[in-house]
C-alpha cells in the first residue's frame, strides 16, 4: 500500500509466521510475530481464523443418554480392533462406554454387568496391548475389552495399577502410589493361550518370582509421582520403539530392557538410568510422540523430550519450549494438570490448558495451546515451528486423535456448562465454522500486533489512520479494531466495521440450482482518525505516544493480507521542569479485555 501523505510514518503487519510471543515487551518482538493470537491459523504466513469444530449427533441406547451426558468424566481413548473399524472407548460415572464415531455414532455400554469401577475416582488410566484394551483406576482390578466383552483381570494377570504402556511387547504399569512400575509377560510366550495365538499373554503376569530377574523398579521418592509412561520412538529397529520413558514430576528415567526376561538379571548395563534431569511430564495423556521426540505438559510449560536432554549441559539454563505462550500458560492450576492432554492433528501439537475443577463432572479446559510444525513450508524450504496463540470455544475434558486408512481425526469429550451435559466435538481441517448440530456458529478470533515505533524509538508520535486489507471473506465478519500508546493498560475503542460475502443461496437439501461462490477480498479499507482522547494517568492525549499498538477483533470467517498503520512526527518541547516533592496518585480504571474472544455469533 503506498503512503499517500509522505509526511507520515507507517508501520505495517504483513505476515506474522513468526506466531505469538508473550514472553516479551510487545515492544521487543518481531514484525512478523503477535503480542497475543486467539482462534488463529497461520497456515501460509497470513492470520486467518482457526478451522471450525462440528458437535457429534450421538445416539445413545435405552436410558444410556442420561449417565453418559450427567457423569462424571474419567478419562477416554481410542480402541483399533485387529478386524473393523475403530471406536472411542470413555470411563463416565464409573461405567465404560464405546462411541462408534467411525460407524453410525451410536453409543452402547460395555461395562461388566453387577461389577462397575467406582463412579467417585478422578482418573483412570488407558493402554492397548494387541487387540486387548485395559483400564486402570488405581483402587479396582484392571477393567479389559477384546472388542466384544469386557472382564476383570483375574490370578497370574496383570496387577492393579494407574500410569500404563504397551511397548517392548509388554504392558508397563506403575503402582497404585505411582513411586514403583512393573512389566508384565512377553507377547506370543508361553503363559498365553493357543485361542489367542498366545497374544493374551501380554495379560499375564507370571515372570516377576524374583527382584533380579525383573521384579519391581522404583523411583526417588524425590523425583515425585509417575505421571506418564512412553517409549521413544526409534528407527532401525524390529519394533521401531527405542527406550521406554518414565515421567516423574521432576524428571524422566529410561529403560532399555532385553526382550528375554531371564537375561535382565545378567545385563551389565544398568536397566534403568536417569535420562532427563527436569521438571517432567505431568499426564499421560499429555506425553504425546512427535516424530523421534515427546512433547509433554511439565510444571513450567510445554516441554520436548529431545531438546531438555540436549540442553542439560548447554547454558545456565533449561527452558520449556513454550515461553512463548507465558501469558496463557502461567496461570495454569498446577495440580490439575495431571489431566491435560494433548494430539498430533493436521501437522499441529494440541495441548489443553487453563483447567477449571467441576466437582461433579471432572476438569475442563478452557483453551488450547496450538503449536504449529507447518505454517510455512515447501520443497525449497521450511520455516521453524511457531505457536499459533490459543483456540478457545470450547470447555475441553480430553483430547483423543484417532486414524482409520490413513484419515486421521482429532476429537474432544466437551463440558457443555449451558446445558450442564458432556458432549462429544470432533475438529475439521477447514470447515469454516464452528456446529453445534443445529447452526453454524461465527467465530471470534483476532490478535494484538507489537508495540510499533515506525523506526524512530526516540520521536513523539500522532496516530492518525490505518489501512485494513481483508482477503478471503466468507459470509458475514465483523471487525472490530481497538488501540493503544505506550504502556497505557488501556485499550481504546478506534472502529467497527462489517463486510459480508455471499458463500451459499440456499441449503442443498432446499434446492438444486447452487451457485458456485468465491471468497471475497477487499484491497484497501481506510480507518478514518482515531479517536482523541486524554490518558487520565499521564495527562497526554490517547493517540500520541511514542509507540502504538493495535487489537484486531474478528467475528467470521477471513484472512487478513495487510494491516498498516500511519503516524505523524510531533514537535517536542523539552523537559525543564523537577521532580515534585510530594508524589501525585493517579488512578487508571478500565476493564482488562477478553483474552479468551469466546464468544460465537
Amino acid at each position: 500500500m503506498a503512503v499517500r501523505d509522505p509526511g507520515t510514518l507507517p508501520a505495517a503487519v504483513v505476515t506474522l509466521e513468526g506466531g505469538m510471543s508473550s514472553d516479551l515487551d510487545p515492544r521487543l518482538i518481531e514484525d512478523n510475530q503477535a503480542a497475543l493470537l486467539v482462534n488463529v491459523s497461520l497456515r501460509g504466513a497470513l492470520p486467518s481464523c482457526r478451522p471450525g469444530w462440528q458437535k457429534i449427533g450421538l445416539s445413545y441406547d435405552t436410558n444410556l443418554e442420561t449417565p453418559v451426558t450427567t457423569g462424571r468424566f474419567q478419562g477416554a481413548t481410542v480402541y483399533t480392533p485387529r478386524v473393523g473399524l475403530p471406536s472411542l472407548v470413555a470411563c463416565i460415572g464409573g461405567r465404560q462406554f464405546r462411541f462408534n464415531v467411525w460407524h453410525d455414532e451410536s453409543v452402547q455400554e460395555i461395562s461388566i454387568s453387577g461389577d462397575l469401577n467406582p463412579s467417585n475416582v478422578l482418573q483412570v488410566w488407558f493402554a492397548q496391548a494387541e487387540e486387548f484394551l485395559v483400564m486402570q483406576d488405581g483402587q479396582s482390578k484392571p477393567w479389559c475389552y477384546n472388542g466384544a466383552a469386557a472382564r476383570r483381570l483375574g490370578v497370574q494377570e496383570l496387577p492393579t495399577g494407574t500410569v500404563m504402556e504397551y511397548a517392548m511387547g509388554r504392558m508397563w504399569i506403575a503402582s497404585p502410589s505411582r513411586y514403583e512400575f512393573v512389566a508384565g509377560d512377553l507377547v506370543y510366550s508361553s503363559s498365553g493361550t493357543p485361542g489367542y495365538a498366545y497374544r493374551d499373554a501380554v495379560l499375564k503376569f507370571t515372570e516377576n518370582d524374583f527382584l533380579n530377574e525383573g521384579g519391581a523398579f522404583a523411583v526417588p521418592v524425590d523425583g515425585g509421582p509417575i505421571n506418564a509412561i512412553k517409549y521413544i520412538p526409534n528407527l532401525d529397529t524390529s519394533l521401531g520403539q527405542g527406550p521406554i520413558e518414565v515421567f516423574t514430576t521432576n524428571g524422566a528415567f529410561s529403560i532399555t530392557a532385553p526382550f528375554d526376561r531371564t537375561v535382565w538379571k545378567s545385563v551389565e548395563y544398568p536397566i534403568q538410568t536417569v535420562s532427563a534431569a527436569c521438571p517432567g511430564a505431568l499426564s499421560q495423556n499429555s506425553a504425546t510422540r512427535v516424530n523421534g521426540d515427546i512433547w509433554y505438559r511439565g510444571q513450567d510449560g510445554i516441554r520436548s523430550f529431545v531438546v531438555a536432554r540436549r540442553n542439560f549441559n548447554v547454558g545456565w539454563g533449561n527452558t520449556p519450549m513454550s515461553e512463548e505462550m507465558k501469558r496463557l500458560l502461567e496461570y495454569d492450576s498446577t495440580h490439575l494438570l495431571q489431566y491435560s492432554s494433548s494430539v498430533v492433528f493436521d501437522n499441529r501439537l494440541l495441548t489443553t490448558a487453563t483447567p477449571l475443577w467441576d466437582a461433579d463432572h471432572g476438569v475442563f479446559h478452557r483453551a488450547l495451546a496450538v503449536l504449529d510444525f507447518d505454517p510455512v513450508s515447501s520443497m525449497f524450504g521450511k520455516t521453524q515451528p511457531t505457536w499459533s496463540g490459543m483456540w478457545t470455544g470450547l470447555s475441553i475434558l480430553q483430547l483423543v486423535r484417532g486414524e482409520y486408512q490413513g484419515v486421521e481425526r482429532c476429537f474432544a469429550f466437551v463440558w457443555n456448562e449451558d446445558d450442564e451435559a458432556i458432549e462429544l466435538w470432533e475438529l475439521s481441517t477447514d470447515y469454516p465454522f464452528d456446529n453445534d448440530g443445529d447452526t453454524d456458529l461465527r467465530i471470534k478470533w483476532g490478535f494484538e500486533t507489537k508495540l510499533f515505533d515506525y523506526g524512530q524509538p526516540n520521536g513523539l508520535k500522532r496516530l492518525e489512520r490505518a489501512d485494513v486489507a481483508p482477503s478471503e471473506i466468507q459470509g458475514e465478519v465483523d471487525f472490530t479494531v481497538k488501540f493503544r500508546s505506550d504502556e497505557d493498560p488501556c485499550w481504546t475503542d478506534w472502529n467497527s466495521f462489517e463486510l459480508c460475502a455471499t458463500d451459499s443461496n440456499c441449503s442443498p437439501t432446499d434446492c438444486l440450482d447452487l451457485a458456485t461462490y468465491q471468497k471475497s477480498y477487499r484491497s484497501r479499507i481506510t480507518l478514518p482518525a482515531p479517536p482523541d482522547g486524554c490518558n487520565s494517568s499521564n495527562g497526554t492525549r490517547t493517540v500520541n505516544g511514542f509507540r502504538h499498538q493495535i487489537r484486531m477483533e474478528i467475528v467470521g470467517q477471513c484472512a487478513l493480507k495487510q494491516l498498516v498503520l500511519f503516524a505523524r512526527t510531533l514537535q517536542e518541547a523539552p523537559f525543564n521542569g523537577c521532580q515534585p516533592s510530594t508524589a501525585t496518585c493517579t488512578a487508571v480504571t478500565c476493564c482488562p479485555e477478553d483474552d479468551y474472544f469466546q464468544s460465537q455469533e
